[in-house]
């Protein structure tokens, strides 16, 4: 996952086996990139209410809040079904001060029948500056599930099925545009 900062850093979050994230930068448009320092024990808090033991970034592109807040889509699995991939939820991860740190928002989406297998997300901030999550679920209605915050970190609102925004059960990338 790749996040172009307003200050010209490129960030770059990634996954090794499905149980490792490191974080990168680049400040020469992606012609070079630092060592890549772990950051998983940024999800170590998320273990202590979902034992996942699958993480994932992505897949897509994070974004930069207007605030300066670095923002990621995950996904974790506890890796019992599905080749590994389910049950799952979704978070996000984040990072306050340029990618020097990472912490982990928890659980935004847990598995309910309703909302089967929140995997790969995507966001975007809003106009209002609200984060909205668009979300990959296995639903039956084949729909994308759509849950917003007002920072993407914490106070996730409830997930409603976007009725006009069909959901072939693939990852769905987003982005805003304004003119």
């Amino acid at each position: 996952v790749a996040i172009s900062d307003r200050n010209g850093a490129v960030h770059f979050l990634f996954c090794l086996e499905y149980m490792r994230v490191f974080h990168s930068r680049s400040d020469d448009d992606g012609v070079t990139f630092s060592s890549p320092v772990e950051i998983t024990h940024a999800f170590d808090r998320v273990r202590e209410s979902y034992a996942w033991r699958v993480v994932a970034t992505g897949p897509g592109h994070g974004i930069q809040l207007e605030n300066g807040r670095l923002l990621v889509p995950v996904w974790y699995a506890l890796g019992t079904g599905g080749n590994g991939h389910h049950p799952s939820v979704n978070g996000t991860v984040y990072s306050d001060d340029g990618g020097k740190t990472w912490q982990a928002s928890g659980v935004v989406m847990r598995s309910t029948p309703e909302f089967p297998d929140p995997n790969e997300t995507t966001a975007a901030q809003l106009a209002d500056s609200s984060v909205m999550l668009n979300v990959r679920t296995e639903s039956k209605e084949n729909r994308r599930t759509v849950i917003r915050s007002p920072n993407g970190a914490s106070d996730w609102g409830e997930p409603h099925l976007q009725s006009d925004l069909p959901d072939p059960i693939c990852f769905g990338s987003l982005m805003r545009f304004s003119l």
